[in-house]
């Protein structure tokens, strides 16, 4: 059995899918880098991108249709356009800001650090033994020394 061939229209169709699902991929990207994930669900993330991405594309009005049809109730248009100023106005902070946040974090990480952690408490004790241990086996070998 031969396969037809979609018709080329159909081919520039699937095109622009891809080149829409992308964008809103690296929209989606972007807004990992704010606090949206914490304030809307990620279905209106999606969403937002996706309508950012099929309006740059020219899809807007197809993508309207599309949540016509979708959604019965309609998504308050308040809140994807809240999801987009958030996106389009996001600016990354600066190197040197970055590297004195992870210079922070990396203390908070390391429980050796922290005084009131368990694994501090108990690397301290481990080291005063040492400690001990040390001093005993000097003073020993001095009173030997002293006494031969």
């Amino acid at each position: 059995m031969r396969s037809r061939p979609f018709p080329p229209d159909i081919n520039t169709m699937v095109s622009k899918l891809r080149s829409i699902h992308q964008r809103s991929e690296e929209f989606i990207a972007n807004s990992f880098l704010t606090d949206l994930p914490f304030i809307y669900w990620p279905s209106q993330i999606a969403l937002t991108t996706f309508q950012m991405s099929s309006e740059e594309y020219g899809w807007g009005d197809e993508f309207a249709k599309y949540m016509e049809t979708t959604f019965p109730i309609p998504i308050p248009s308040s809140i994807l356009s809240q999801i987009r100023h958030s996106i389009v106005n996001y600016n990354p902070p600066d190197l040197p800001i970055i590297k004195q946040i992870n210079q922070r974090l990396s203390k908070c990480k390391n429980p050796l650090s922290i005084e009131t952690s368990l694994v501090y408490q108990q690397h301290k004790q481990e080291m005063e033994r040492l400690y001990e241990e040390k001093r005993k086996k000097k003073f020993q070998q001095q009173s030997v020394d002293i006494f031969q």
